[in-house]
């Protein structure tokens, strides 16, 4: 069984990456771990034909 979004360990989420645009691009990215504080914001790269991927991320403080 895969996380999703769900406790790793106490305290621990994991935190999927949204999909590339297009469904034949590999992901980069599959996603992070993070503590209950933490949020993702995640880093887009625009293709020349449309489409995005993620290429990165940044680990922030959780809004409240």
């Amino acid at each position: 069984m895969s996380p999703s979004a769900s406790a790793i360990a106490e305290g621990i989420r994991f935190i999927p990456a949204p999909p590339p645009t297009d469904p034949s691009i590999p992901p980069s990215i599959f996603g992070i771990e993070l503590e209950g504080d933490r949020d993702v914001e995640w880093q887009w790269l625009n293709l020349p034909n449309g489409h995005r991927v993620v290429t990165g991320y940044r680990v922030v403080q959780r809004r409240r």
